[in-house]
């Protein structure tokens, strides 16, 4: 969590946003939904909302692909 209040880390984020949105995004939008911890689930929550301010399109696009790749599974998973 620290990394996200470094200005040179979020920089990378936004410079390869096709690359980090993608890993970063679905597991931390899970983590502010599900975390155990409610401070820890808060700080998630600040740090989508800052990840979506960064990029709205790009972090609704990670979220939407990391959901179909989930429904892919599921269904696979159905399947056997």
């Amino acid at each position: 969590m620290c990394f996200f209040e470094n200005d040179y880390f979020l920089g990378i984020l936004r410079t390869y946003k096709h690359i980090t949105f993608p890993m970063v995004v679905p597991v931390i939008v899970e983590m502010a939904e599900t975390h155990w911890h409610k401070i820890l689930q808060e700080s998630l929550s600040a740090l989508k909302v800052i990840l979506k301010e960064i990029d709205p399109v790009a972090f609704d696009k990670a979220l939407e692909k990391a959901q179909q790749e989930l429904s892919k599974l599921n269904s696979l998973n159905c399947m056997h």
